[in-house]
């Protein structure tokens, strides 16, 4: 089948590894996989080389790292070189392959615990060791993922820019992001120096997709053409734009909803409702803020 004209990415977060899904995203011309270090309880990638190892080739696949097992139980979050890399090549080894492009993985967290200057040295420390990668073979590129981009705005911005630069940027997108949040991440796009063709978009749903839910926001207004589509394949399709990226990923259950997503994306969107409803977003903060 013909990839989707917008490209979907089958996240493993909440998705079970299960090989019939796997099997379904591509039948429907998926071929974008993303896991991470941590998923599953730190199992996600021993299950994707027990369950599909002959699949595993292809897909695009990305991953993540930055988080860790702790003797407390609990996953503790860490920009350690040592660390990361020590991650970065038991992916590889457990994978049987190099990934297309692993993320630094919320790399906020450790930013913030430590402040913006301190933050500032353990981001950059960090990024100069995902490239390192790069060129050792380890990765064939490398991004950052972040949920709350608004702290590394601030440590890049005291000190001007990363000495090494990513070409991906993970982010939240679709209708429930705030505008605070979306500004930050242009702003993080425009630091980072990386366009549209490098960004990703996830969490489109915010982690729900009750019908009755979106019937609420009547998400369809932000549409240029009359259905058939429901308000989620509306809201999926729109987590293109707010904000503007290449790709979305996705966590599902239902291989009947694969098929789903790929018509979502064919969808048409109203450029004028759209950006009406990001100045509406941008005046309802200035308010809240005043």
């Amino acid at each position: 089948m013909h990839p989707p004209d917008r490209r979907i990415i089958l996240g493993l977060y909440r998705t079970r590894h299960n090989r019939g899904i796997l099997e379904a995203a591509l039948e429907q011309g998926i071929q974008d996989l993303d896991t991470a270090f941590n998923y599953a309880d730190f199992s996600s990638l021993d299950r994707l080389a027990a369950i599909a190892p002959d699949l595993i080739s292809e897909f695009r696949l990305s991953t993540k790292v930055g988080f860790f097992p702790s003797a407390t139980g609990r996953a503790e979050h860490s920009l350690n070189p040592i660390q990361l890399r020590q991650a970065i090549e038991v992916t590889a080894d457990t994978l049987g392959r190099t990934p297309d492009v692993i993320f630094l993985h919320n790399p906020e967290r450790s930013v913030t615990e430590a402040g913006r200057e301190i933050g500032y040295g353990l981001l950059t420390d960090a990024a100069e060791t995902l490239e390192r990668a790069v060129h050792s073979g380890l990765c064939a590129a490398w991004g950052i993922s972040t949920w709350e981009p608004r702290p590394l705005v601030e440590a890049i911005r005291h000190r001007a820019e990363l000495s090494a630069l990513p070409t991906h940027l993970m982010h939240r997108s679709g209708v429930l992001v705030s505008s605070a949040v979306m500004e930050a991440t242009d702003s993080l796009a425009e630091l980072l120096r990386v366009g549209v063709d490098g960004r990703w978009g996830m969490s489109p749903f915010g982690g729900d997709t009750r019908l009755p839910f979106w019937d609420t926001l009547s998400v369809g207004s932000l549409l240029s053409m009359q259905g058939p589509y429901n308000p989620v394949e509306a809201a999926f399709r729109l987590a293109y734009e707010l904000p503007n990226v290449e790709r979305v990923s996705v966590s599902l259950n239902d291989p009947m909803h694969l098929a789903q997503l790929v018509e979502a994306t064919r969808l048409s969107v109203d450029p004028v409702m759209l950006e009406r409803y990001r100045k509406l977003l941008r005046s309802r903060q200035r308010a809240n803020a005043s």
